[in-house]
């Protein structure tokens, strides 16, 4: 290699290498930001999930891979504008699906039933997981959000189950499986219950177009009918 040829290829690793620290620090301030007095007044104000029983109000968390459609569906139901942390991806998993990720939440909210729902969406790419265990703290419920998409969709069940299987296994959960019928896997609905099933779940699995409000309002009313019937059992 000629010298020219060599100083254009340190100065191209030198350009990735500052990319990379730029979308690092753009990651990591998008994270900061929770921590920020008023960054997320809505957070702030949603209280114990005690409080939020007493006022006819729920938290729930989405949660899924990268490109399930979190952050679409949080943005169909919402009736306020939705506060989002999205960067551009980093992990090569998310890169294959889509430019830009959510970094730290989606915050949406939405009345079904004359319940107030806090929707919180988690990030997909797995180096942001400890943001679900937060997200969690006061949740009375989660949709799992899988894009059957995947190459191994089931591979990502397994993930999720395992990643909040003390929260499914204590808290109402739902299965939405997203991209059902533009690709062309061979996993079938009866596929996600058996699989489901024989790892110790009970969650109910639904099909969701993450763009249409009216399916995401069926799942979140399944979740919430789940929550109310949670709620009575143990009364």
């Amino acid at each position: 290699m000629d010298m020219k040829n060599f100083a254009s290829s340190a100065d191209a690793a030198a350009n990735l290498e500052a990319l990379k620290a730029h979308l690092d620090r753009r990651e990591s301030n998008a994270i900061n930001t929770l921590v920020k007095p008023n960054a997320f007044l809505p957070m702030q104000d949603v209280g114990s999930k005690h409080t939020l029983h007493q006022k006819n109000e729920l938290k729930i968390v989405v949660a899924g891979n990268v490109g399930s459609g979190k952050s679409t569906s949080i943005r169909a139901i919402s009736e306020i504008p939705v506060i989002c942390t999205e960067a551009r991806a980093t992990e090569s998993d998310a890169l294959h699906r889509k430019e830009t990720t959510t970094t730290a939440i989606d915050y949406g909210v939405a009345h079904i039933e004359n319940t107030k729902l806090h929707i919180y969406g988690a990030p997909g790419q797995r180096r942001f997981d400890f943001m679900t265990d937060i997200l969690c703290r006061g949740a009375s419920g989660m949709v799992v959000m899988v894009d059957n998409g995947s190459q191994n969709p089931l591979i990502e069940i397994d993930y999720y189950l395992n990643q909040h299987g003390n929260f499914l296994k204590s808290s109402s959960g739902v299965i939405a499986i997203t991209h059902f019928d533009d690709n062309n896997t061979q996993t079938s609905l009866l596929d996600y219950h058996t699989y489901i099933l024989k790892n110790g779940f009970t969650c109910p699995v639904m099909l969701l177009d993450a763009r249409n409000k009216q399916e995401v309002e069926k799942v979140l009313l399944k979740l919430l009918l789940q929550i109310r019937s949670a709620k009575n059992g143990k009364a």
